[in-house]
């Protein structure tokens, strides 16, 4: 499957020209660090106009559990009520969340928690380096897919 992500960064993008291109799916940025993040609604109505199936991502810059399971109820707030047909993922790659150890891989918990006992399926959207160095070491401890 093709499918792409997309954010404010991408500016106002013509769904049908993505949907003639081939695109499978797209993966719509859903909250930034200030809030929601303004092109979702926009994106989101284009990619259901053309029948492309939507996931989201919160690029996250927790530190700590409680900030990651707000940041997942807010990410819940955005979709309530929408066709999300693929999965919510949690953008772990920031360097706030370089070399905090464990703590990572209990924020990557706490987020799936809140996002699968919502009913919605759950991802890690990463950097190769970032999982090597950062995940890798202690992925024993989380059952999720990686993207």
């Amino acid at each position: 499957m093709r499918g792409i992500d997309v954010a404010k960064w991408n500016g106002i993008i013509d769904w049908g020209k993505v949907k003639s291109a081939g695109c499978d799916f797209a993966i719509l940025k859903v909250i930034n660090k200030s809030g929601n993040e303004p092109s979702f609604e926009r994106n989101y109505a284009g990619c259901k106009e053309n029948s492309i199936p939507v996931g989201v991502y919160n690029y996250s810059y927790a530190i700590n559990v409680l900030q990651a399971k707000q940041d997942a109820e807010r990410v819940i707030l955005n979709i309530s009520g929408k066709d999300i047909s693929m999965k919510v993922w949690l953008d772990v790659e920031d360097k706030c969340q370089q070399g905090i150890g464990t703590k990572l891989i209990d924020i990557i918990r706490v987020y799936q928690s809140v996002i699968e006992s919502a009913g919605y399926q759950f991802g890690v959207y990463t950097g190769l380096s970032f999982y090597k160095s950062y995940i890798k070491p202690y992925s024993n401890l989380i059952n999720c897919p990686f993207w």
